[in-house]
């Protein structure tokens, strides 16, 4: 049996609903910002060729943070990356009219101009491994991603501009991988989903064990310092999610659920906050089909939860970027819906 705990009343984060400048079914998928001088730059990714810019002064109110259409090429992207405010990288697939295969694209001027798109991977495997994200870069060469099918992922050690570039590895053969990941920028990257893995030289090797979920299978980890959770979820036979927690940076983690949400959680992340005392755990989720979606949070180590917005719509993505001079963190979160995707965000005191 599982224990289902007991929510906070009280939302431990207020999220800002950012006004999209698209109508109709969205599917956004990603989202990545980087702050360079002085100013908030970030993509959003979705598919269809949905890509998003923001441009802006770090003291904008995130209600004023104004999106663009960057660019509708017809590819379905599901990872972006911001090295700074002229430097980004997308990565997706095309799959129709009788070609499928991965797609790569590198634009150094802000977005206004684009490489060729690249094939990353022709599909001629049983399982496509198509680029996916998140995408994390330790330096401006070493880089990773997972694929979209989650059974494999990609490194590169050349910036990742073409297809070249990127060498498929394999973490754990015949398990698939899900969600967000860690990845500390000095080998180490752990990843979860139907065998949970890690690997301290950069992807080269893996160590495996089971999922922490006796469902057998976890949907994503994030970890800051000694606190990690792991989500998970299903959508059959009900519709549901859930988060386990770790005090000992990801070595062991507690057996029962700390929490058990409506949905399937998709996407993880722990932020550092001084005004909480402790970091602040973020749970998002959904699934699209049954209009379900939202994000829960949790600012004392996942004993208690609130349920922050109910958007109705499967979270798909997010991610946080430190805005020192506004003293605090910003999480920024995408979702898919059938009457149009959402995008979010809310501020953690540093």
């Amino acid at each position: 049996m599982h224990i289902i705990l007991l929510l906070s009343t009280a939302a431990a984060l207020k999220w800002v609903r950012h006004a999209v400048p698209l109508s109709g079914t969205l599917v956004l998928t990603d989202v990545h910002a980087a702050l360079d001088g002085g100013r908030i730059v970030a993509l959003t990714t979705g598919e269809e060729g949905v890509l998003l810019k923001l441009d802006v002064p770090a003291n904008t109110s995130p209600a004023g943070s104004a999106w663009q259409v960057l660019r509708n090429p017809g590819v379905d992207w599901y990872g972006a990356y911001v090295f700074n405010a002229t430097s980004f990288l997308l990565s997706g697939f095309i799959d129709g009219g009788g070609v499928a295969y991965g797609v790569v694209s590198y634009s150094d001027d802000g977005g206004g101009r684009w490489g060729n798109d690249t094939k990353i991977d022709p599909c001629s495997q049983p399982v496509c491994a198509w680029g996916g994200g998140p995408i994390e870069f330790a330096s401006v060469l070493e880089g990773y991603m997972p694929s979209t099918s989650g059974q494999s992922a990609w490194r590169t050690q050349a910036g990742g501009r073409n297809a070249s570039a990127w060498r498929e590895v394999v973490p754990s053969p015949g398990n698939w991988h899900a969600g967000n990941y860690v990845y500390d920028g000095a080998g180490y990257i752990a990843i979860a989903g139907s065998s949970d893995c890690a690997s301290t030289d950069f992807a080269e090797t893996w160590a495996c064990s089971a999922p922490v979920d006796a469902s057998g299978m976890d949907t994503g980890i994030a970890c800051g310092g000694s606190l990690c959770i792991t989500g998970g979820g299903e959508i059959s036979p009900s519709v549901a999610g859930w988060v386990h927690v770790s005090v000992d940076g990801g070595r062991t983690y507690a057996p029962q659920r700390a929490l058990q949400a409506p949905y399937p959680v998709r996407t993880l992340q722990v932020v550092p906050s001084s005004g909480a005392g402790a970091p602040v755990l973020v749970a998002a989720g959904g699934n699209y089909f049954s209009s379900a979606g939202g994000v829960f949070s949790s600012g004392d180590g996942g004993k208690t939860w609130a349920e922050d917005i109910d958007l109705g719509q499967e979270v798909k993505a997010c991610r946080s970027l430190p805005l020192p001079a506004q003293g605090v963190t910003r999480i920024f979160c995408v979702s898919a819906g059938a009457k149009g995707g959402s995008i979010i965000s809310a501020d953690v005191p540093l």
